[in-house]
């Protein structure tokens, strides 16, 4: 059984001039012993707003860590290449109001100012 995890971060941007403020959720996933058997089996919960996220144990400032901790790591990995992470970009394009192409850039520029 592993302990909870950040399995899923969704960042929703608004335009310019939206009066909604841009929003965000996380999903929890955590893997399970599936009784009578040496498997894990995957579960998570529904996605949960800033405050459930919080009281998870998932704030905002340590979500934002983990994600930028794995987004440089990933970019560091002798591994990457442009095209995974323009891959990678593209299964990121609902996370929120940047293009694909602005996702990829970020990325690149993580790796390349880290190194």
């Amino acid at each position: 059984m592993s302990g909870p995890y950040l399995y899923e971060f969704l960042y929703r941007g608004r335009p310019e001039g939206d009066p909604q403020p841009p929003s965000w959720h996380v999903v929890i996933g955590q893997h399970n012993a599936v009784p009578g058997t040496d498997e894990q089996q995957f579960v998570s919960g529904p996605p949960l707003n800033p405050a459930q996220a919080e009281a998870a144990g998932f704030p905002l400032d340590k979500v934002l860590e983990g994600v930028n901790a794995a987004a440089l790591s990933l970019a560091a990995s002798p591994a990457v290449t442009p095209a995974r992470i323009l891959a990678a970009a593209k299964a990121l394009e609902n996370s929120g109001n940047l293009s694909i192409e602005d996702l990829a850039r970020q990325v690149l520029q993580a790796a390349y100012s880290a190194a």
